[in-house]
C-alpha cells in the first residue's frame, strides 16, 4: 500500500473509532490519545511515555483493535503485563468495547489445564498475558506465534523492576512475524534495540515530567510511633465514604495495619502479593464496589490498577524512591492532576526526601475513632458465565425471588464461575431467607455473603 493511502486509511479508521468510543461514553481523546492513534493505525511502532493515570492503555488497545481481522481464525497481537490484575483488567476493559474480536487473559498463580484447552476451543485473536505464563506456553508449543503480528509490552517498567527482562527478551525472539511494536511506560524510555529488529519506535509523551507528582500538595500528618496507628485512623474518619489506598512497605505491615483498623470497625482490604490470587481479587472487588471504603497495600497496588473515584493516597511508610511515589499518588485523580489529595504520616525517626515538594502540615480534627459503615456488603454466587449467567440474570433472580429492589443492588462482576454482587446491608438477613433452596437458571447454587 502507498504511503498516501496508508495515511487515508489510518484517517478513516480514526474517524470510525471516535465514532464508537462516543458510543461506549468517552466523547474526548486527549492529545497523546490522538498522537498515539494516529501512528497506531498507521503501523508504527510507539513508546507512550506518560505519568500514571493519563489513559495510556486507551491510547493503544483501541486503534490496534481497529487494526486486527475478525475474520482471520489465529492469534493475532499479544499485550504483556507484569501482574495478573493488570491482565484482567485489560481484559474487562477490551470486552467493553465489544467488537466481534476473540480475546482471553491468561496468567500464573492458578492451573493451565482450563486455559489450555479455552485457548484450543476458543482461539483467541488478541491475548492479554503475564509474562512467564506466555513464554511457558511458547516454550511447549501451545500456542502459536507465527500469526501475531502486534506486540504491546504494558507497564514495560515494571516488568523490569519485577525482573522479567529475561523472559521479554526470549518472548520478543520468539515472535519473529511481529510488525508492531508497542511499549506504555510511565517513567523509562530505555528499550533494548533487540525488542525491535526494524525501525525504531516513536516516542509519543504527554507532560511527562511530574503530572502526578508536581500538581498535588503533600498533607503531612505528624505522628510519634506508637501513635502512628490510632493517627492513621482518626485521618481515615475524616473521609467518610471517600475510597482511601494506605500503602506500606511490607506485606506484613499491611496484615498488621489491617488488622488494626478491622479490630476498631473499619470496613478495610488488605491486598499484596502474598495472598492467594482469589483473597486478591475479592479484597479489590469490595473496594472497587463499595462494599470496603479502605484499602491497605503493598506497592503491588501502585502499578496498572484502575480502580476509580479514590479520593486519597495515605503513605503510612515512605516510599522508596520518587518513582514508587508517583506511582502510588497516580491511584487517585485518574486523568484529573487536580483531584484528590496525598498524605503521609511522618514519625520523628523519619526524614522526607527531597521529591516531595509543596508540603504541608495536617491535623485530623478527629480525635475519636467513629468509622464510616458502607451501605453495601458483598454477596457470592457460585455460578458465572460458564453456567451462561449474565447481569441481567442476577438482578432478575435477586428482585423476583430475593424480593430485592434495583435500588437495593450495587455494583455486579460476573466471573467464568462466580458472580460477585454488592447488595444493601439492610436488605441482607431478608434476602437470605428468600433465597434458601431456591434456583438461579434453574440450578442450584451456593449464594452467601463473601468470606473475604
Amino acid at each position: 500500500m502507498k504511503a498516501s493511502s496508508l495515511t487515508e486509511f489510518a484517517f478513516f479508521i480514526l474517524i470510525a473509532m471516535i465514532k464508537e468510543l462516543e458510543a461506549i461514553g468517552i466523547m474526548e481523546l486527549s492529545e497523546m490519545q490522538k498522537a498515539a492513534a494516529n501512528e497506531i493505525t498507521k503501523g508504527s511502532s510507539v513508546i507512550l511515555l506518560s505519568s500514571t493515570g493519563t489513559g495510556k492503555t486507551l491510547a493503544f488497545l483501541y486503534p490496534m483493535l481497529e487494526m486486527l481481522s475478525c475474520e482471520k481464525q489465529h492469534l493475532q497481537a499479544i499485550v504483556i503485563v507484569p501482574s495478573r490484575e493488570l491482565a484482567l483488567q485489560l481484559f474487562q476493559f477490551f470486552l467493553k468495547f465489544k467488537t466481534n474480536l476473540r480475546g482471553m487473559a491468561i496468567y500464573g498463580g492458578h492451573p493451565t489445564i482450563e486455559e489450555q484447552r479455552k485457548l484450543s476451543d476458543y482461539s483467541p485473536q488478541i491475548l492479554f498475558a503475564t509474562p512467564g505464563r506466555f513464554l511457558d506456553y511458547l516454550q511447549k508449543r501451545n500456542i502459536d506465534s507465527s500469526s501475531i503480528r502486534h506486540l504491546v509490552i504494558d507497564e514495560y517498567d515494571k516488568c523490569l523492576e519485577l525482573g522479567f527482562m529475561d523472559d521479554l527478551q526470549k518472548i520478543s525472539k520468539s515472535l519473529s512475524a511481529v510488525k508492531q511494536y508497542i511499549f506504555t511506560s510511565a517513567t523509562s524510555t530505555t528499550i533494548p534495540n533487540s525488542f525491535f529488529p526494524n525501525t525504531p519506535p516513536k516516542l509519543i509523551t504527554l507532560d511527562y515530567n511530574g503530572a502526578c507528582r508536581n500538581s498535588k500538595n503533600v498533607y503531612v500528618v505528624e505522628a510519634t510511633e506508637d501513635k502512628k496507628l490510632q493517627k492513621l485512623g482518626h485521618l481515615l474518619c475524616e473521609f467518610q465514604d471517600s475510597k482511601s489506598i494506605v500503602f506500606v512497605t511490607h506485606r506484613e505491615d499491611a496484615d498488621v495495619v489491617g488488622r488494626f483498623l478491622k479490630s476498631n470497625h473499619f470496613f478495610v482490604e488488605t491486598y499484596h502479593g502474598g495472598m492467594e490470587q482469589q483473597d486478591r481479587e475479592r479484597a479489590l472487588y469490595k473496594f472497587r464496589s463499595g462494599c470496603s471504603n479502605i484499602l491497605v497495600s503493598t506497592d503491588l497496588a501502585a502499578r496498572g490498577l484502575d480502580i476509580p473515584d479514590v479520593n486519597a493516597i495515605i503513605h503510612y511508610h515512605l516510599p522508596l524512591d520518587e518513582k514508587t511515589f508517583v506511582h502510588r499518588n497516580g491511584r487517585t485523580g485518574r486523568w484529573k492532576a487536580d483531584a484528590g489529595k496525598v498524605y503521609v504520616i511522618h514519625t520523628p525517626e523519619d526524614t522526607l526526601p527531597d521529591f516531595m515538594q509543596l508540603t504541608i502540615p495536617y491535623h485530623p480534627s478527629n480525635d475519636t475513632l467513629l468509622p464510616y459503615q458502607p451501605r453495601f456488603v458483598a454477596l457470592y454466587i457460585g455460578r458465572g458465565k460458564k453456567d451462561k449467567v449474565s447481569k441481567g440474570d442476577v438482578v432478575g433472580f435477586l428482585c423476583k425471588v430475593g424480593n430485592l429492589s434495583q435500588t437495593d443492588i450495587g455494583n455486579i462482576e460476573v466471573g467464568s464461575h462466580h458472580t460477585y454482587v454488592a447488595i444493601d446491608k439492610l436488605k441482607t438477613d431478608k434476602l437470605l431467607k428468600n433465597i434458601v433452596g431456591q434456583k438461579i437458571k434453574g440450578m442450584k447454587t451456593l449464594i452467601e455473603l463473601m468470606r473475604k
